[in-house]
């Protein structure tokens, strides 16, 4: 355990580094992500390690982005788990619980992770002390988008045409 927030981000930075030039392998990365990244309390340090585990727009350098497809959906399923159990019990309202919710819609692929993205929109399932504005809402949008989910072009529509109701109303 490293005491100063600054050493840990500077350690966190040398390990990537040493994914991308091939010293340490991104699954080892990925273990270490996911065997110390949840008792981080610091949520740039959160964010920072996050973007490097797992990137949805596939645009910028990631772990997953090294691994087989296989693996790829391993670590994906292992980080949204994780991500939403860090999520739920972190502080509410905290800045610590938003990058978890970040790297939850960031990792998010799975079906029941569409179910729950779908029910926290419908409000039949919330996150405690986190308010879903506008943005968060257009943003699990986007993510059950990005997965393909059936549901997301008739909420895309319904909060384009009503945006003051239903799914894109505000809190």
């Amino acid at each position: 355990e490293l005491p100063d927030p600054l050493m840990r981000q500077m350690l966190w930075h040398s390990l990537w580094e040493s994914v991308v030039d091939g010293k340490l392998s991104a699954r080892a990365f990925l273990e270490l992500a996911l065997t110390h990244l949840p008792r981080e309390k610091e949520a740039l340090i959160v964010s920072l390690v996050s973007r490097r585990l797992v990137d949805p727009s596939g645009r910028r350098l990631s772990a997953v982005k090294f691994l087989d497809a296989d693996s790829r959906k391993l670590y994906r399923a292992k980080l949204e788990a994780l991500a939403r159990t860090t999520m739920m019990n972190a502080t509410p309202g905290s800045d610590r619980q938003i990058a978890w919710f970040v790297t939850y819609l960031d990792a998010a692929t799975t079906p029941e992770a569409n179910r729950w993205l779908e029910a926290l929109l419908a409000r039949k399932s919330r996150i405690p002390g986190l308010r879903l504005s506008q943005n968060r809402r257009w943003s699990l949008l986007q993510t059950l988008a990005r997965n393909g989910a059936s549901s997301a072009g008739p909420l895309i529509e319904r909060a384009i045409i009503a945006p003051g109701a239903g799914t894109a109303s505000r809190e």
